[in-house]
């Protein structure tokens, strides 16, 4: 039986991976700072969105022969950050054309005020847009994840879900909750994405945790892509990324003997794979 894929809309990745990531996969991008894990998460927000407008003119085909299938929603979680802020990142990094692509059809949710609300941190910090309706809204009982599940339980199915990042979202929880309740819910997102049948990325920064609480977070995902910078020279670095672990995926991969992928962020295309490094079987 064949399996149901999602695209990235990344064309040097995509084939690779025989079409896309099983659908209802949730995936951490485990990432150093600056490696490319949330490059990774805004190239296939968008050149999934890109690559869907021309499949209506023309279905596209892989050169293998496969059907690419995208997700036709875009759910985007920001547990700091506002969507003006992270649109504009995305037109100074890449073009603002990919800015403009999804603008106006991702669902995008800021959960500044919960995590913020116990902190000391003065409120016109987070949003120059208080009304006074706002301002008479009960605050004592809110909860970053309750309110992050309801919204999710509406606005999921079938979508691309950014979750970004759960580096603050794990920080709350660490600070506010007990860390099995973390787990509990990452848990469960696994079990509920393969009812959306969409796909999940997780953006997790490294060593930021202890490294048993990192390890408790990647454990609850079906796949952990990790992103790192590597040195090739004298004052020379390089990005790569590699899979760590994914059911279903890995096998192939390491079938063709693939290590990892050499990478590069470019303003006009985004996230590209621009080697595959392979591993030099010998015959005996």
């Amino acid at each position: 039986m064949e399996q149901h894929r999602i695209a990235t809309g990344i064309r040097s990745l995509d084939p690779i991976i025989k079409g896309g990531f099983p659908a209802g996969s949730f995936i951490v991008l485990l990432g150093e700072i600056g490696a490319g894990n949330i490059e990774f998460a805004y190239s296939s927000m968008i050149l999934s969105q890109l690559e869907q407008k021309k499949s209506k003119a023309a279905p596209t085909t892989a050169e293998a022969g496969l059907k690419y299938e995208y997700s036709k929603k875009i759910c985007y979680v920001s547990i700091t950050r506002s969507k003006e802020d992270i649109l504009n990142e995305i037109a100074f990094g890449f073009s603002r054309e990919y800015s403009a692509a999804v603008r106006d059809v991702i669902n995008f949710q800021d959960f500044s005020k919960q995590f913020f609300l116990k902190s000391s941190v003065p409120s016109r910090w987070i949003s120059d847009k208080i009304s006074f309706e706002k301002l008479c809204e009960p605050v004592a009982d809110a909860n970053l994840l309750v309110d992050l599940v309801a919204f999710l339980e509406k606005n999921a199915s079938g979508s691309l879900v950014i979750l970004d990042s759960l580096t603050q979202l794990a920080q709350y929880c660490e600070e506010y909750m007990k860390w099995n309740e973390l787990l509990f819910f990452l848990r469960a997102l696994q079990k509920a994405a393969k009812l959306w049948n969409g796909v999940v990325y997780a953006v997790l920064s490294k060593n930021v945790f202890e490294r048993r609480k990192e390890e408790s977070i990647i454990d609850c995902a079906d796949g952990v892509l990790v992103f790192d910078w590597v040195e090739t020279g004298v004052a020379q670095r390089q990005q790569i990324m590699y899979i760590k672990k994914f059911g279903g995926l890995l096998p192939t991969l390491e079938q063709d003997n693939i290590a990892n992928f050499e990478i590069k962020i470019m303003p006009a295309t985004g996230f590209q794979v621009t080697n595959v490094k392979q591993i030099v079987s010998f015959g005996r």
